[in-house]
């Protein structure tokens, strides 16, 4: 009997470090992929250039970075033909930007993940991010503006997962967004990640011409602690809707203040006058 006992014992399972990792940075299970080595080793930015993320794990790394890095290398690549494309259409400006943030990104090569995804945004989808270490389901959102304005952008609260914390008219704001952290699905939870894209243009004499591509990535939920702990500690601005008229909600990302936070989360394409890009960690 004792020898059928130790037969059936089984010895506790040790998660890899990289598992480890996940844990500790909180990844629920469930979002989690499949682990492959041992060592979970930074990924640095590629020679492309546009690889966004920081170097610690995949709230702050490898999931946003492959994500924000793909579609910014797109727009890199794209950004002759934004030019010309703002230059000749007579179209408004916002749906410019729509048609040439679709068309970059849908050359975009992705593990494609067959879920539908909901959501007023310009471009999403489900995919699968695969670091050296292991895989992430990821629920991606891109949306695009397009303003003379370069210093925000404005969202609306159904693009993001945190909870909008600011000050507002000298009273303190505190509104959820309607994007969950995690995309529930019966083959496993995805792990969301906004991304907002803005074309800033000038026009002259009716001349268009594009002169910045400004790419940023938007905090999970997650890191709400970090990013957005309090209306004082934010990156949030009053958006441009007015609450007397019954307009919806909204507020605006100072991208001055989420690069003070993390510089890396705002990625600029410079066009006219053209410079030569480099990234900003």
């Amino acid at each position: 009997m004792r020898a059928c006992s130790r037969a059936r014992s089984k010895k506790p399972v040790t998660p890899s470090a990289a598992t480890r990792r996940l844990m500790q940075l909180g990844v629920p299970p469930a979002v989690r992929g499949g682990f492959a080595s041992a060592q979970l080793s930074p990924v640095l930015p590629g020679a492309s250039g546009f690889d966004f993320g920081s170097r610690s794990g995949p709230f702050e790394g490898p999931a946003t970075r492959k994500a924000s890095g793909s579609a910014g290398g797109y727009l890199l690549s794209f950004s002759a033909e934004a030019q010309l494309i703002f230059a000749a259409e007579p179209d408004d400006p916002a749906d410019i930007a729509e048609d040439v943030l679709q068309e970059a990104l849908e050359t975009l090569g992705v593990s494609k993940n067959p879920v539908r995804l909901f959501g007023k945004v310009d471009y999403k989808r489900a995919r699968y991010v695969f670091h050296e270490d292991y895989a992430i389901r990821q629920a991606l959102f891109v949306d695009s503006k397009a303003e003379r304005d370069a210093n925000s952008a404005t969202l609306q609260v159904s693009q993001t997962s945190m909870r909008i914390r600011h000050i507002r008219a000298g009273v303190a704001v505190d509104v959820p967004g309607m994007l969950p952290t995690t995309v529930p699905h019966p083959t496993g939870d995805m792990l969301t990640t906004t991304i907002i894209v803005k074309f800033v243009y000038s026009e002259v004499n009716g001349i268009r011409a594009l002169n910045r591509i400004r790419a940023a990535c938007i905090p999970s939920g997650m890191l709400q602690a970090r990013y957005n702990p309090t209306a004082q500690q934010t990156f949030w601005m009053a958006g441009r809707d007015a609450p007397t008229l019954g307009e919806d909600f909204r507020v605006r990302v100072s991208f001055a203040l989420l690069q003070q936070m993390a510089a890396w989360r705002v990625q600029d394409i410079r066009l006219d006058p053209p410079v030569a890009f480099q990234w900003t960690e």
